[in-house]
């Protein structure tokens, strides 16, 4: 015959468990498990924040040095382009500049250094504000820009000063305006052409510098 043993209990080490305390222990394991679970992302979390913080850092340095910077100088170029031209036209054409421009080329001109987002100063700014992420932007980049952003302040001053002139001498043909700007509109040219020069120049210096982003800045060990 079978023989049934119904057994109540289990001995473990001398330890009792009862059946039906199966059910609690199960859900203290459940319990204990969850609270490793946590303890683990929590010590996690610092080195995840690290880790977020590098990246977000070098997303907007990588947008500062291949954007921003590109930008600016495609912006100096283009006023450099119908400096130019217009100069080219001032020595063959004579200065009668209602012959080859209208108040509405002279404003369109003058549209190109409104935008105030692409500026040395505006890009130092941001480039700063890094330091808060942990990449601290190198001194010698920051002497480089403040250089880049003196000769961006001439030519901007002479570029506006000339257009602004040749603008008062179109919209006023029979004014006595052209004899008064003719020389000073030249004047402006010659001096936006020698910052233009200088400032390609140190565009050239900061880009050249280094071969990888992160180089350009002293990034904090967290």
């Amino acid at each position: 015959s079978c023989v049934f043993i119904i057994c109540y209990s289990i001995k473990f080490n001398g330890v009792k468990i009862e059946f039906d305390g199966i059910s609690d222990w199960i859900s203290s394991l459940s319990t204990f498990g969850t609270l490793v679970v946590a303890y683990s992302a929590y010590k996690k979390a610092p080195e995840w924040l690290n880790q977020r913080m590098h990246e977000d850092a070098f997303s907007l340095a990588k947008k500062l040095m291949l954007d921003d910077y590109p930008l600016l100088k495609r912006k100096v170029d283009k006023a450099g382009a119908l400096v130019s031209y217009n100069d080219a036209q001032l020595d063959m054409i004579g200065d009668d500049f209602k012959l080859f421009m209208s108040v509405d080329d002279c404003d369109k001109a003058l549209s190109v250094f409104h935008d105030l987002q692409y500026t040395p100063s505006q890009i130092k700014i941001n480039l700063e504000s890094l330091s808060k992420l942990g990449w601290s932007i190198r001194s010698e980049i920051l002497i480089i820009n403040e250089k880049m952003d003196a000769h961006y302040k001439a030519m901007n001053k002479a570029y506006v000063m000339a257009y602004t002139a040749i603008r008062t001498i179109v919209a006023n043909p029979e004014g006595e305006y052209r004899a008064i700007y003719s020389k000073s509109i030249e004047s402006s040219f010659k001096k936006f052409a020698k910052h233009e020069e200088q400032f390609d120049l140190l565009y050239d210096e900061i880009r050249k510098m280094h071969k990888k982003i992160p180089d350009y800045f002293n990034i904090e060990k967290m």
